[in-house]
């Protein structure tokens, strides 16, 4: 994070301030986080207001004074001159376009304001894929034992979705291959010690992964609940820093938009991401029609080799198809 947006204040000039209190939401690369305060006093003088966007990273958001001091009158530092110049900006924060965005009179094209996440996203992705020697493995799988497991669940109360299912077979693989639950720093590979798995999440600002941490430990309605209260908070906009910055694997699953297949691109420091398609119906080699699905995963060939990415595809293939072994 280089810059931010001050999206809103929850207190006002001459409130009282104590140490914990909440003083203003700022949004990050990807998130809606809030600035607690350990100081003392009273604030007396707000000079980025609410929607001040480009905020710099040092740059003075407000001035406080002692408690029983002449707040209304206190007196803004000289290099909060060029803070104070941009407070009064009625700009709208990076998550909303206004309703006239520029529209050329020649081309017809419209100007959209990129997001500060979108452009992160664009910065880092092309880093990864300039940066990092892509390879990759695929594989189908046969899951009609995992639709089962999954009926079994919802018929007893408990709703769980394939995709949980999913996280929970790469927690499974990731225990079994743990040189793909890795990260690479500068020219080593670095094994992680639990299994914390990113789920992509789409939002309106853009793509965010927030982390189900020591997957391969919890059980399968322990990934439901956790996935789908990172994903709420995901497109609202309320993760913490912890929940989406760190990770050891990634899986991105379109399925559900009725992609067969695609390719991944890594998120680094991670050395691997798993694709995740649709599941289609085709003949089995006995001829019985069977719910097939096809995952590709991306791999750093500088800490991963062919044998490693295929062992981990086919211990995921084993347990999709056997998914009794998620059970124990």
């Amino acid at each position: 994070m280089t810059e931010g947006t001050i999206v809103k204040w929850h207190k006002k000039e001459g409130d009282p301030i104590s140490p914990g209190d909440m003083l203003c939401d700022i949004q990050t690369d990807k998130a809606v986080i809030t600035f607690d305060i350990e100081e003392e006093g009273i604030l007396a003088k707000i000079l980025k207001a609410e929607n001040s966007k480009n905020v710099k990273i040092g740059s003075m958001i407000a001035v406080m004074v002692e408690e029983g001091e002449d707040w209304q009158n206190a007196e803004i530092p000289e290099s909060s001159e060029s803070s104070s110049e941009a407070s009064t900006s009625s700009e709208p924060s990076m998550t909303r376009v206004p309703p006239s965005i520029t529209v050329s009179p020649e081309g017809g094209y419209q100007d959209i304001e990129t997001t500060n996440m979108r452009r992160v996203i664009a910065k880092r992705l092309t880093e990864s894929k300039t940066m990092i020697p892509h390879s990759y493995v695929s594989i189908e799988c046969k899951v009609d034992a995992a639709m089962k497991l999954r009926k079994k669940f919802i018929a007893s109360g408990t709703k769980i979705s394939m995709n949980d299912i999913i996280v929970k077979a790469a927690g499974y693989s990731l225990q079994r291959v743990q040189k793909v639950n890795s990260h690479w720093s500068g020219d080593s590979i670095q094994i992680q010690p639990t299994v914390d798995i990113s789920v992509a999440v789409a939002t309106d600002s853009g793509l965010i992964t927030p982390i189900v941490r020591n997957a391969a430990e919890l059980s399968l309605s322990q990934i439901s609940s956790t996935t789908k209260a990172l994903a709420v908070k995901a497109r609202d906009g309320k993760l913490q820093p912890q929940e989406f910055q760190g990770g050891s694997f990634t899986i991105s699953n379109l399925g559900m938009f009725g992609i067969g297949e695609f390719s991944a691109i890594i998120n680094p420091p991670q050395t691997a991401v798993l694709a995740v398609g649709t599941s289609v119906l085709k003949p089995s080699a006995e001829g019985k029609p069977c719910s097939y699905l096809t995952v590709k995963m991306s791999y750093d060939s500088r800490a991963i080799d062919e044998t490693e990415a295929s062992q981990f595809l086919e211990k995921f293939q084993q347990v999709m198809e056997n998914p009794s072994l998620l059970m124990v």
